[in-house]
């Protein structure tokens, strides 16, 4: 009796400890949108309707520049234009801005004068300080944001931060499945561990056809610019 009353009470307990470790291991894998580090008060009163996006500053620990890291800033910066167009502002991509401000460090120009230069009412600003894209293993990107008006005020600042590492969200998604499976004892053991291997196998190929289909750096950039107010065509007063 005391043999069977420590048997259940140990495979209640080892599955508590197998769910805890199921619910941490994806909630670290989820991630969270987060409000902006930084936005002014009187924002939408600014009517902003036109944003230079300067080209991205690579802060990367790269020794060597490559074509696929040039490739990276091409890349993000098109999303940040797709982006901020998306909402309504009228936009100078990074490439038009290099070839309007030509030789100039950009460092070196502050806001006010950059805006009086490109003939925009915003400047936005972004920092890279990590992006890996490899399909199916490691998808991560971390930016700073920050948008100042033609006054050189700051309006607007937020931090990326975001990372999935879809191969292995294939195998948390299943680990509960496969806990519930194994402590099933309408299922025989010789069936068990073959439709384990098939709920793995399966669950693998769903995050591959979905990992294939989506871009990551899309969805990241697309999160963390929620919190920027739209431009003016969403200002009632502006439709006509």
């Amino acid at each position: 009796m005391k043999s069977l009353f420590y048997s259940e009470y140990r495979a209640k307990n080892s599955t508590r400890v197998y769910l805890f470790t199921l619910f941490i291991c994806c909630i670290s894998m989820i991630g969270c949108s987060s409000a902006p580090t930084f936005i002014k008060s009187d924002f939408k009163q600014k009517r902003i309707k036109s944003i230079a996006i300067m080209p991205v500053i690579d802060k990367r620990n790269i020794v060597e520049e490559t074509d696929k890291t040039h490739e990276s800033l091409t890349n993000i910066e098109e999303l940040l234009t797709k982006k901020i167009t998306s909402k309504n502002y009228d936009v100078l991509s990074p490439g038009t801005v290099k070839n309007i401000l030509k030789e100039k460090v950009i460092d070196t120009v502050t806001p006010e004068n950059l805006c009086t230069i490109l003939k925009v009412d915003g400047i936005l600003y972004s920092e890279l300080f990590n992006y890996n894209d490899v399909f199916f293993i490691n998808h991560s990107i971390k930016m700073q944001f920050k948008f100042y008006d033609a006054k050189g005020d700051s309006l607007w600042i937020n931090n990326l931060d975001d990372s999935d590492k879809p191969f292995l969200s294939a195998i948390c998604s299943t680990v509960g499945w496969a806990i519930g499976l194994s402590l099933d004892n309408k299922i025989t053991s010789k069936d068990k561990l073959p439709r384990i291997i098939a709920g793995v196998v399966a669950s693998e190929l769903v995050y591959i056809i979905v990992d294939g289909i989506s871009n990551e750096t899309s969805q990241s950039i697309d999160g963390v610019f929620t919190t920027l107010p739209n431009g003016k065509y969403c200002d009632k007063e502006n439709i006509k």
